[in-house]
């Protein structure tokens, strides 16, 4: 078993990786007791290629989008993408959008709070994000495992190994951990009644990275920019190499590397767990035979 670390991330077999989801759960809960300060939950990102960029849809796409920019991209699309629907999904979008551009913005940790009046802007961004549509959210889990399918499932031939990401948002005084300019990766929470089924199947969450360009309020001052920019930043942590105290840390990243070699291994224990595409996406067709052949996979047949 692979159990070394280098600069892109610490290298693990499947063991290895199952005993530091138990430490990780450890370290969560001995991070609670002690600080008596806010400590995040971690969440997961299972990537097929550990070659592969934390980069959004949006930042291959249109990269230094503004948060006002984008807001207007929704306003614009959404009578659209409603008749398709067949039914008006989000009425307070326009509200909400003309509310907080009126009220400003002082900091982007403002925004998902309840009192920001913004629930129907981030279920119209996550829909977004689950459609197609280019998207500043990076999506994850709450769940390991679920994040390990999404790096296995459908990995291509020539694949070395995949990477799951682990992110905790913060712990203890995070607000105080970076500059106001400086790039910071934060969960954008949802209300409970807005995505969709596939979103609590999958037990998804997402992340925004954001930079804000200038003093003041203005919706235009926060610009969305690429994930990897708070890697190896203020407050990032690898394993081991802990460049800030861990009581005052905002940002902090381990990424976990897994040969390729394991797939078999892996996607016979998370069949135990009923993780397949069909559990996470639904049971359509082409789903039901994409976790056919990897139960090929897993029984050396192909």
């Amino acid at each position: 078993m692979l159990n070394s670390q280098d600069h892109k991330g610490t290298v693990l077999g499947w063991e290895g990786f199952e005993a530091t989801i138990s430490e990780i759960n450890r370290e969560t809960e001995e991070l609670k007791r002690t600080l008596h300060l806010p400590v995040s939950e971690p969440v997961y990102r299972g990537q097929r290629n550990t070659r592969w960029h934390l980069t959004t849809t949006l930042d291959r796409r249109r990269p230094g989008v503004t948060l006002d920019k984008y807001l207007t991209i929704m306003e614009r699309i959404q009578p659209r993408v409603e008749r398709v629907c067949g039914e008006e999904k989000w009425p307070n979008l326009k509200k909400e959008i003309s509310r907080l551009r009126g009220n400003g913005l002082d900091s982007i940790w403002l925004f998902p709070v309840k009192s920001a009046n913004t629930s129907t802007i981030r279920s119209f961004m996550v829909y977004l994000r689950q459609h197609g549509f280019p998207s500043p959210l990076l999506d994850r889990t709450s769940d390991p495992y679920k994040a390990l399918f999404f790096a296995f499932s459908g990995i291509e031939l020539d694949t070395k190994s995949v990477a799951v990401y682990v992110l905790r948002e913060q712990v203890g005084l995070a607000t105080d951990a970076k500059e106001e300019h400086e790039a910071r990766a934060m969960t954008l929470s949802l209300d409970r009644e807005s995505p969709s089924e596939r979103h609590w199947k999958q037990e998804a969450e997402y992340t925004w990275c954001v930079r804000k360009s200038s003093s003041g309020s203005s919706l235009d001052y926060y610009v969305f920019t690429d994930h990897e920019q708070v890697v190896n930043g203020p407050g990032f942590r690898m394993e081991g190499d802990t460049d800030v105290e861990e009581d005052n840390a905002e940002n902090v990243v381990t990424k976990y590397i897994i040969p390729a070699s394991e797939q078999r291994k892996v996607l016979a224990s998370l069949a135990q767990r009923n993780v397949n595409k069909c559990t996470l996406f639904g049971g359509t067709p082409g789903n039901l035979l994409e976790d056919l052949w990897n139960e090929l996979v897993i029984d050396s047949a192909v």
